[in-house]
């Protein structure tokens, strides 16, 4: 079904119900993750970097390791001092020849067949979801949510604020694939940034918040889907919006901890980076001549290792 309106009419009011709702992949480790404080923080990004460490010297060590018939060294020009070494070593030997894969001959029966397509359309289908929110006062967010090449206007009474920690979900209907990016506004702060901007002979126009009177209550979730030029609103559209409430409520608690983790553990990586610089290394490129296959007498030089620092 199709539903039209005229320019801005509130068009739907939905009350969402909970459905069964799952992450894809979701492992027993990712079921028992919990907030972490920041000196947890501080730890976990501290072992990574150790270990990351710890795998690029061992890499550095093999790369050293081989004995270069011949050597090119170039002084780096970001005045560090450095220098970027090519070293032309042996190839390694070529690899075993695969075994062939003998592949049999017979070709399906129809009713093999048959059965193979009917299984495949029994599968719940595959849909993309995307679209973007702006969350006002953590208390409503204002949606836009993107399909066949229109975009949608949606007010909704549920603060989306973990929405951009979302990736692949399943329902009762789809497999979701969920693309999207979330804005947070403070209205108190908006007010600031006007006045500052002010002080100092600028203009900033505060973003308004939507009115929380549109919505027939706010204490459980509702959407509002708003029609712009006669917009024609696909069932498409609702479903999507359906789908993405659903999820949202039935995982906020697992979605404000992932997001809180991510934050954290950004903030520890900033702090350790700063705290411990990268020191300039020498860049080494091990190398080794292949023949050309259109120009076989013609050997032609590619890196194989890539560089280390």
């Amino acid at each position: 079904m199709l539903m039209n309106a005229t320019h801005y009419l509130i068009l739907l009011c939905l009350s969402i119900v909970k459905i069964p709702v799952s992450g894809e992949g979701e492992t027993a480790s990712e079921q028992t993750l919990k907030f972490v404080s920041s000196t947890e923080a501080d730890a976990i990004i501290s072992s990574r970097m150790k270990a990351h460490e710890k795998a690029e010297n061992s890499r550095r060590e093999s790369i050293e390791a081989k004995t270069a018939e011949r050597t090119w060294e170039f002084l780096k020009r970001d005045g560090s001092g450095m220098k970027t070494i090519f070293r032309r070593v042996s190839p390694p030997p070529a690899p075993a020849a695969a075994p062939k894969n003998e592949l049999s001959g017979r070709e399906w029966t129809e009713e093999e067949m048959a059965d193979f397509l009917g299984r495949e359309a029994e599968g719940k289908p595959r849909l993309d979801l995307s679209l973007s929110a702006t969350v006002y006062d953590a208390e409503i967010t204002e949606m836009r949510l993107w399909h066949d090449g229109e975009r949608y206007k949606i007010l909704s009474n549920v603060p989306f604020s973990y929405l951009q920690v979302i990736g692949n979900f399943e329902d009762e209907t789809a497999q979701w694939s969920y693309f999207g990016m979330v804005d947070r506004v403070d209205i108190e702060k908006e007010a600031r940034y006007a006045e500052r901007a002010k002080a100092f002979g600028g203009e900033y126009t505060p973003r308004p918040r939507p009115d929380r009177s549109l919505f027939r209550s706010m204490e459980f979730p509702e959407y509002l889907v708003l029609a712009e030029r006669d917009q024609v609103i696909p069932e498409d559209v609702f479903a999507r919006l359906d789908a993405i409430h659903a999820y949202y409520l039935a995982n906020e608690e697992k979605l404000a901890i992932r997001y809180q983790r991510r934050e954290a553990l950004a903030e520890a990586n900033r702090k350790w980076r700063e705290e411990n610089p990268e020191e300039p290394k020498d860049t080494i490129i091990n190398f080794w001549p292949i023949r050309s296959r259109s120009a076989p007498g013609i050997e032609v030089p590619i890196e194989t290792e890539g560089g280390t620092r």
